[in-house]
């Protein structure tokens, strides 16, 4: 499945692949617009997906989600135990007005294959959280533990907050 060119805006469940443990060869969730979504994109029981040159804008706080702008878990609907694995997130900004969470990773076994980089982070409150198996982390310990390790925290500096069209190059 290729999802592409899309602009989403205030979606409780932005873009989901979910399946039963199948794994998508030559899909790819890229140049999407995801905009104050309570979930931004849900990878549940599925292999492979790959998430290139998105990107993710909030302005939700912690009360109003907690949910990642991305979140990848286990598929246990039907008594599944299917994770997902083979995530790739790369070349994507992320750009919230609140600490919320940008990257959930909810079971551990959802890191095999798991890859993160060249992204771009900013968060106007402070630094960018995500979380792995419900437990908070910078992105400091993020990158120690091998992620994100060529991607920056910048702000963008869009020129406006609907094209999303930084103002220099990033």
């Amino acid at each position: 499945v290729i999802i592409r060119y899309n602009y989403l805006l205030n979606t409780p469940n932005g873009i989901q692949r979910k399946s039963n443990g199948m794994t998508d060869v030559n899909g790819v969730i890229a140049y999407n617009i995801i905009k104050n979504p309570k979930l931004g994109v849900a990878v549940k029981g599925i292999n492979g997906i790959k998430i290139y040159n998105n990107t993710f804008y909030s302005e939700k706080t912690t009360d109003q989600t907690t949910r990642g702008l991305i979140d990848i878990h286990t598929n246990t609907d039907n008594e599944l135990n299917t994770p997902s694995k083979g995530t790739k997130i790369h070349n994507n900004i992320f750009y919230t007005r609140n600490r919320i969470i940008n990257i959930n990773i909810q079971d551990l076994a959802c890191l095999e294959g798991f890859e993160r980089d060249y992204n771009v982070f900013w968060c106007e409150a402070g630094a960018p959280v995500f979380q792995v198996d419900g437990l908070t982390k910078t992105f400091a310990m993020w990158q120690a533990m091998g992620y994100d390790q060529h991607s920056v925290v910048v702000n963008p500096a869009f020129v406006d907050f609907n094209d999303f069209v930084p103002s220099v190059r990033l």
